[in-house]
């Protein structure tokens, strides 16, 4: 997302910015607002139906892979506290990981 402590790290500079964007598929990083409106939008009436869903705002960028976007702008993954694995849930064996 554009003008975030995030990507100042990710791209620090205008050749990294540049480099990155081009592995983006919009062409272009999201700005606040259209965060905002997928928020606002599963607030309103209109999502009255969804209980329960993974909404991907994030310009195609699974479709690539991040380790492209971050190689794109120079960056390495940096391991993190929180776990990436994807956790699902089933009716027969509850969580798994």
């Amino acid at each position: 997302m554009d003008d975030t402590d995030g990507m100042r790290r990710v791209a620090p500079t205008e050749e990294a910015r540049r480099l990155a964007l081009q592995s983006v598929p919009l062409g272009r990083l999201a700005i606040k607002d259209e965060i905002a409106d997928l928020a606002l939008f599963l607030c309103a009436d209109a999502a009255v139906y969804i209980t329960g869903a993974i909404c991907v705002c994030e310009s195609g960028q699974s479709l690539i892979g991040l380790r492209n976007f971050l190689a794109a702008a120079g960056s390495e993954p940096r391991s993190s506290p929180v776990s990436t694995r994807r956790v699902a849930w089933s009716r027969r064996g509850g969580l798994a990981v």
